[in-house]
């Protein structure tokens, strides 16, 4: 069983002004779905405040970079200050390091397997509530493309 676990909270005052959502880019789509994503580990709890998509759109391209070879990555926010990560992945133990790069705010260490099966399990079922809750992303092209077509 995992010891980290993946959870969110949208912001209940999300308002679509100017474009309805099926017309949204993919920088629209991760800086309007704004609410929390909490990493829950035994010994440290995260809340990685700004967009849900935006995050995870970093944790797909994180887990891509590492599983390509890439041990030591980083991500980086839209909005270009929000909690940029750090990531070093340590292939003989299978030890992921995640720490907060701009202020040094938390570092976690997990195991790499348990980190990606969790995550995937959170994703999915994101995503899948975010398009019970706004319909029109199943018509969104940059939602399918980024988020739908794994």
């Amino acid at each position: 069983m995992s010891s980290i676990f993946f959870d969110y909270k949208l912001e209940p005052n999300i308002i679509f002004e100017d474009k309805t959502v099926k017309d949204y880019d993919l920088y629209d789509l991760k800086k309007n779905f704004r609410g929390t994503i909490y990493i829950n580990h035994p010994k440290k709890k995260v809340a990685l405040e700004t967009g849900i998509l935006d995050y995870i759109d970093q944790f797909d391209s994180m887990f891509s970079y590492i599983d390509e070879g890439n041990n030591e990555t980083f991500t980086v926010s839209c909005d270009f200050y929000s909690n940029s990560l750090d990531y070093l992945y340590h292939e003989d133990t299978d030890e992921l390091i995640i720490s907060e790069s701009n202020s040094g705010l938390f570092k976690i260490s997990c195991n790499y397997s348990d980190c990606k099966q969790s995550y995937k399990k959170f994703r999915k079922t994101t995503l899948d509530k975010l398009i019970i809750l706004f319909p029109p992303l199943k018509e969104n092209s940059a939602f399918k493309k980024h988020f739908i077509n794994d």
